[in-house]
């Protein structure tokens, strides 16, 4: 990369930047991946595609999102912001993803840059979804501050309490019931929250 610098040889150096392994992740993936912000400001800087998608559809942003390196994916946000909308193979977005492994700094991050509240995944869950199932109660609190449906459905009807109740997330229980979570709503197989707690052994009734 030096001696393309110095030859001033922008396509090979453009080439070489945006070259993909054999799981098609480019540079910048890795960078993102690893957190390395000084890294991917040098890709950027020279070219390195911040849209490019690697066999499981994702962006870097995708992966910086998923280990919460809020560093990493301000500069790919300062850089191009509606990547904050792309999606993976499953129409997960980096906000989905966030969610999901609880980094809350990185749902915060991406909902100050205007990544979609209410994006839904092949499963039809919203971030919110992602994050009551895992019991991450710190980014359900941001995501229902931020305005998340507290009783959105997805593909089997079953709500965000639903899915916090049948995993015994006692916390986030209550906080969705705070904000207002229908405890009578049925999922398709006509179980409500209490039902899918007892069903999978949890001892969630003086929550509800």
């Amino acid at each position: 990369m030096h001696t393309l610098l110095k030859l001033g040889n922008s396509t090979a150096l453009v080439d070489l930047v945006n070259r993909c392994d054999h799981y098609d992740n480019s540079p910048l993936h890795i960078a993102a991946l690893k957190g390395y912000s000084d890294v991917t400001e040098i890709l950027l800087k020279n070219g390195a595609e911040i849209e490019r998608k690697n066999e499981h559809e994702q962006t870097p942003l995708h992966l910086a999102s998923k280990h919460g390196h809020v560093d990493v994916a301000s500069l790919f946000i300062k850089h191009n912001k509606t990547i904050v909308s792309t999606e993976d193979e499953n129409a997960n977005t980096p906000l989905h993803l966030a969610a999901l492994w609880g980094h809350i700094s990185m749902v915060c991050n991406l909902l100050n840059a205007g990544a979609n509240i209410e994006a839904r995944n092949c499963y039809l869950w919203t971030p919110l979804d992602c994050a009551a199932s895992r019991g991450w109660k710190r980014c359900c609190q941001c995501l229902l501050n931020a305005g998340a449906n507290v009783d959105s459905v997805d593909k089997s009807k079953a709500t965000p309490l639903h899915l916090a109740a049948r995993e015994g997330h006692r916390g986030v229980v209550k906080l969705l019931l705070k904000f207002g979570a229908n405890i009578a709503q049925c999922d398709k197989n006509g179980k409500n929250c209490l039902d899918l707690a007892i069903d999978n052994g949890h001892e969630l009734a003086d929550g509800l």
